[in-house]
């Protein structure tokens, strides 16, 4: 609950700083005079949208609340990683243009993050959100906070988030493989034509060329080999030639034996040229046209040469680089398929398992269908209604993120009429009403430690008006309660009362708030009962109402 509440330099408030009481807290005040301001503040902590234009100076605004924390609440803390404390300070900061930071016990946390801290720490109901009734989500929010289905929900939440996280994925398998199989055709032939192609090393494609160009070229191959034979080894060849000039040399080494190593030399000479001679005329004898062998090479490097233009590449190994790439297409047909098959079995296994929660969660909100009509109704019926009634009309949907069950409330405040849908037969002061009979459930069921109102008693009055404030008395006994009200009749049972009221100062218009006296709150509560200029009976009504309040 709220042990205090500082705000500065927000809209027209320059410091205001209360210690609203663990009980019931009544916040009075002219409309106009900042009431609203304060919750907007209010709404600061509980992390709506800030904006830079409430700034009230060109300093900072500031929002701080202590408040005395449950130890049952310990577990959100450590899930934000914030230290936990029996007395928590928050506190938002807003700057120029809206920027804006949260602090929970001096630790910055993003909004979200501590969002989900401040929701458990209080619930502010604006006039506004009685529009809520009509809506689907909050009426389901309804039923599960009566029928405590927190850990239902919690467990079907799980297994949902990764039932849709498998739907994702095996959407993009699908739409993954109807686009492989679009293709798979065409990278089949590609593939298989390059299979076909029998594709060859480098050096090998470069070995078939070479003997291509040699048969191609045997028939002159064999000529100027013969020719060069023919000068080696014929009629006064270098053969010749070679042993004619060995013989003079042997001569002369007769005679000068140093030059026996020019004898040696020319006669190894002579062995060499003698090789050359012979290879020559094993490479002659073998040389001929051999068209079969030449059309058999011309044909597959042909194939070659037309995949390396249609795929615009230089060399073998870049057409093998290519088959491989489409050789993969063509398996991740078959990987895809399997994929699918593998995730389908998974979804169906996780929608097994949805379904039963879902079913669990269903029943667990039925079951309080029943109770709950009944004691709204009898609430109603107390709250001036006595024809009223109410009822839940349940219907299924698919898998959503809360569920299956649609909910949606029904009510009548008339006898005789059937109960039609909010939206069609409630009026504003029967919605205020409804709204209010709600929210009173709801304490009963959640360990909210302080409620907000905001004007709930809208478009009711009199002994209706009583028995609301009474109620809201009730419900202050386990909660702290905080009700921003116009009725005298609710303003005179809270335990302490609070008035804001505007002041003018030469400079500017202040909001500000006080805590009223005995005495002050009775003058208080008498101009609620007859205006700014209470007459002596409104005064005398007011005090015996604070004193019936003492009483009771």
């Amino acid at each position: 609950m709220f042990k205090s509440l500082l705000i500065q330099n927000y809209a027209l408030i320059d410091r205001l700083f209360i210690e609203p009481d663990k009980g019931f807290n009544i916040i009075t005040g002219e409309t106009g005079a900042g009431k609203s301001i304060i919750l907007g503040a209010l709404g600061l902590l509980a992390g709506e949208r800030a904006d830079g234009k409430v700034l009230y100076t060109n300093d900072k605004c500031v929002v701080e609340a202590t408040f005395e924390i449950h130890p049952m609440l310990q577990p959100i803390f450590e899930e934000a990683a914030v230290d936990y404390m029996p007395h928590t300070i928050i506190r938002r900061e807003v700057g120029h243009g809206g920027k804006s930071r949260m602090f929970v016990n001096d630790t910055p946390l993003t909004l979200e993050a501590a969002k989900k801290i401040t929701s458990q720490l209080f619930d502010i109901h604006s006039q506004h959100d009685t529009l809520l009734l009509a809506d689907r989500d909050f009426q389901l929010d309804v039923i599960d906070t009566y029928c405590d289905t927190k850990t239902e929900i919690a467990a079907y939440k799980n297994t949902y988030d990764t039932y849709k996280s498998i739907l994702k994925e095996l959407a993009t398998l699908r739409e993954h493989n109807t686009y492989l199989q679009k293709e798979y055709d065409y990278n089949l032939f590609i593939y298989n034509e390059l299979k076909e192609a029998s594709l060859i090393h480098s050096q090998d494609y470069e070995t078939m060329e070479n003997e291509l160009l040699i048969l191609q070229n045997a028939e002159n191959i064999k000529i100027k080999s013969e020719e060069c034979i023919s000068t080696l080894s014929g009629e006064n060849g270098i053969i010749y030639l070679l042993n004619t000039a060995l013989a003079k040399l042997a001569d002369v080494t007769k005679t000068d034996n140093t030059k026996q190593s020019l004898k040696d030399r020319l006669y190894s000479t002579l062995i060499e040229i003698k090789d050359i001679n012979n290879d020559l005329e094993n490479y002659a004898s073998k040389l001929s046209p051999d068209p079969d062998r030449m059309e058999q090479l011309q044909s597959r490097l042909n194939i070659i040469y037309k995949l390396q233009k249609k795929h615009h590449t230089n060399t073998v190994a870049e057409l093998q680089s290519i088959m491989n790439i489409y050789e993969q297409k063509v398996n991740d047909v078959a990987m895809a398929d399997d994929k699918i098959r593998t995730k389908e079995v998974e979804l169906d296994s996780i929608k097994s398992t949805l379904q039963k929660q879902a079913l669990l969660l269903t029943q667990k909100r039925k079951a309080g269908f029943e109770k709950l009509e009944a004691e709204l109704t009898s609430l109603l019926k107390e709250l001036g209604m006595p024809s009223a009634s109410f009822a839940i009309h349940h219907s299924h949907v698919e898998y959503q993120s809360s569920g299956t069950d649609n909910i949606t409330f029904m009510f009548s405040a008339n006898k005789g009429i059937a109960p039609s849908e909010l939206k069609k037969v409630a009026s504003g002061g029967e919605l205020s009403r409804l709204m209010f009979a709600l929210k009173y459930l709801q304490a009963n069921h959640t360990a909210m430690p302080t409620i907000i109102f905001d004007e709930i008693d809208t478009g009711i009055s009199g002994e209706i008006a009583h028995k609301m404030g009474q109620m809201m008395k009730k419900m202050a006994d386990n909660m702290q309660l905080i009700t921003i009200t116009h009725m005298h009749a609710i303003a005179a049972q809270g335990n302490v009362q609070y008035h804001v009221y505007k002041y003018e100062t030469q400079e500017k218009t202040v909001t500000h708030i006080k805590q009223l006296t005995a005495e002050e709150r009775a003058i208080e509560i008498s101009k609620l009962i007859s205006g700014n200029r209470p007459s002596e009976a409104s005064y005398i009504s007011a005090k015996e109402l604070l004193e019936m309040n003492i009483k009771n």
